[in-house]
């Protein structure tokens, strides 16, 4: 089960070190052979792995770990092993593991080992083996279709679902597991952004922790307030990450084109103010919520934080009947 750090470490991946890659999932892949640990760890320029916590899943995680480690260590292949700053290691991992204490500090750890990724990459140099047999040349792709989005373009199958995709015709896929959703994904996000008049934003919905959030509702929230949270935590992931997304594709373009400066800087700003770590939670009487009180309440928000950053804790807003404000602060359940 992804964790708080290892979400964020992909995701610094993904947004920070901004290079392929690919992943084991225990919950889509119950079981990692060495021969495949192996073909993995020697086609890859660099190897991340974490080892935390303690329950019997963890546990097996880790010497997963450990091992993906190792092989990469043998090969001479840059390898970075995370963990907590508290955790115990064995002597022989000890001094090798980079620590972090909050997840911001994962984003530095990612950053600096990115460096030793690329210079790998521009060593690398591909021979391709004489008189290799058909059978060698064979590949059945991996079981989990976002680790092969480099190379599915080359075997893709182009679908009814995938045409009408494309088209925009389907709003919504739906199938099996294994059916090829992912794939018909993939192929279309690649050929919707090849354009660079278009932005295509991909989400993980792993990366969102749904599970601790309907926790949290249940527990915390009224059955009428329920809905209501929901909607405006979707809300708000996408304005964050459409804005995310517009800032890096215009990070270069405003500098030449002034027009964009004024709102660049506006835009930037309100992302920056951002609640990463903690949850703003605004609840309303039926009737009441209107894109005015959204942006009153926002602007509450923050001035009740006051600059400092909402650390795993909760900011609930509320405005009853009468448009009395209330404002409760409290930490978030782990």
């Amino acid at each position: 089960m992804p964790t708080d750090s290892t979400l964020r470490a992909t995701s610094a991946v993904k947004k920070i070190a901004r290079i392929k890659f690919r992943n084991f999932n225990s919950s889509k892949i119950s079981r990692l052979t060495a021969s495949e640990a192996y073909e993995q760890v020697v086609s890859s320029f660099g190897v991340i792995a974490f080892l935390e916590g303690d329950s019997e899943e963890a546990l097996r995680n880790n010497q997963r770990a450990a091992f993906i480690y190792g092989i990469a260590r043998g090969r001479n292949i840059p390898a970075l092993l995370i963990t907590h700053q508290k955790s115990t290691l064995p002597l022989d991992l000890r001094d090798q593991a980079a620590r972090w204490w909050r997840l911001g500090d994962l984003d530095k750890i990612i950053s600096d080992f990115r460096l030793l990724g690329a210079d790998l990459q521009n060593e690398f140099v591909s021979i391709k083996p004489h008189h290799e047999k058909l059978l060698q040349s064979l590949s059945c792709g991996d079981p989990v279709a976002e680790n092969e989005a480099s190379s599915l373009a080359d075997y893709f199958l182009e679908t009814d679902a995938y045409q009408r995709t494309l088209a925009g015709e389907a709003n919504v896929l739906v199938g099996r597991k294994g059916s090829g959703k992912t794939a018909v994904f993939l192929q279309v996000r690649d050929r919707t952004r090849a354009h660079k008049e278009n932005i295509f934003i991909d989400l993980i919905l792993d990366g969102y922790q749904l599970i601790k959030m309907k926790e949290f509702i249940l527990d915390k929230l009224s059955f009428g307030t329920r809905k209501e949270v929901v909607a405006a935590f979707w809300e708000y992931v996408l304005w964050l990450e459409i804005a995310y997304k517009l800032l890096e594709k215009d990070e270069t373009r405003v500098l030449r084109d002034t027009r964009l400066l004024e709102n660049y800087k506006k835009l930037k700003l309100l992302f920056e103010a951002r609640v990463d770590d903690g949850l703003v939670a605004f609840n309303t009487a039926p009737g009441l919520m209107s894109l005015d009180l959204q942006h009153r309440l926002f602007h509450l928000a923050l001035s009740e934080l006051g600059g400092e950053e909402a650390w795993n804790e909760v900011l609930e807003i509320t405005v009853d009947v009468a448009r009395t404000i209330t404002i409760e602060r409290f930490n978030r359940p782990d």
